[in-house]
């Protein structure tokens, strides 16, 4: 029989969250191309695993969407809102969730008043926190 010996990197990145943290974005930077190809193949070879992925967004975002907020017209401003924002400013804007709608302790509705535009990079790092 095998002899189990402890895990000492989990140990140790368990102890120092913010080194482990900085060693994953020096990563990251270092190899930013090399990923970006990666995801692009993947994408390429696995189109179906996307579509799913898509698909099962669109079923929850619909269970989400209130019967009695019907208004289509209000919703469908507010996104065109965000692609003209990005239009004015060049930068890439998204209608974000504030309180999102598969949350790990709270889960929001697909409603009017539970939207936001965001910047990209700023939706990006509240992913999907409320």
């Amino acid at each position: 029989m095998r002899k189990q010996y402890p895990n000492i990197f989990a140990k140790w990145k368990a102890e120092n969250p913010e080194k482990y943290a900085a060693i994953q974005k020096r990563y990251k930077e270092k190899y930013k191309e090399r990923e970006a190809e990666y995801q692009k193949l993947y994408r390429l070879t696995y189109p179906y695993k996307n579509a799913e992925k898509t698909m099962r967004y669109r079923a929850s975002k619909l269970k989400r969407t209130m019967q009695w907020d019907n208004n289509k017209t209000k919703l469908e401003e507010f996104y065109f809102a965000a692609d003209f924002l990005g239009m004015v400013t060049g930068e890439w804007h998204h209608v974000d969730h504030i309180i999102p709608l598969r949350g790990k302790n709270v889960s929001g509705l697909h409603v009017i008043n539970n939207l936001q535009i965001l910047t990209a990079k700023k939706n990006r790092e509240k992913h999907n926190k409320f």
